[in-house]
């Protein structure tokens, strides 16, 4: 046998034995780790798992993202848009249950956020997006999904209680 051979199979015994020793190593499912997305602290979980459903590999990569919903989630258009972004982009980590780690938010959950916000983003010329289609995520009935009663409150919006929604948002925009 040629030294070749052996060092083929030093090699294959390696990787076989690192990977039952490490799985986590190779794995390329979901992971849980610390939530450190800031709008999606107070939530009344901790802890996501990446890759999201949207394919963001990190918190860094969605949090980005998020972001661009802040002015929304700061008017105050709906009390469940905050959760529900977060479910989506750091949904909260599933480990302790024997189902996947990735935890969609609920239909349910998307709808009502979506029927608050929805008129505000025409005003502007926004239509709900794509990637964000309501029908796409659980019914909170399979008790699959993450249905945000877990979250705190609303963020204070930026100006008095007397001026509407619309206002707030112009004026968080363009003042």
């Amino acid at each position: 046998m040629s030294l070749g051979f052996y060092v083929y199979k030093i090699f294959i015994f390696t990787s076989i034995s690192l990977n039952l020793l490490f799985p986590f190593i190779y794995s390329t499912g979901p992971k849980c780790e610390k939530l450190t997305i800031p709008m999606c602290k107070n939530l009344g979980y901790n802890s996501t798992s990446f890759p999201n459903s949207l394919r963001h590999k990190t918190q860094d990569e969605a949090g980005l993202e998020i972001q661009l919903y802040f002015p929304l989630v700061k008017v105050g258009c709906s009390p469940h848009l905050n959760a529900f972004l977060c479910s989506v982009y750091a949904p909260p980590c599933n480990a302790d249950k024997q189902t996947s780690l990735l935890q969609l938010p609920c239909r349910e959950l998307c709808e009502s956020a979506k029927r608050g916000c929805k008129r505000l983003m025409q005003d502007f010329g926004f239509s709900w997006p794509v990637h964000l289609k309501c029908n796409k995520f659980p019914l909170e009935a399979t008790k699959q999904c993450f249905n945000g009663k877990l979250h705190s409150t609303v963020l204070p919006s930026l100006t008095t209680p007397r001026q509407s929604k619309k206002t707030r948002f112009f004026k968080f925009f363009f003042i």
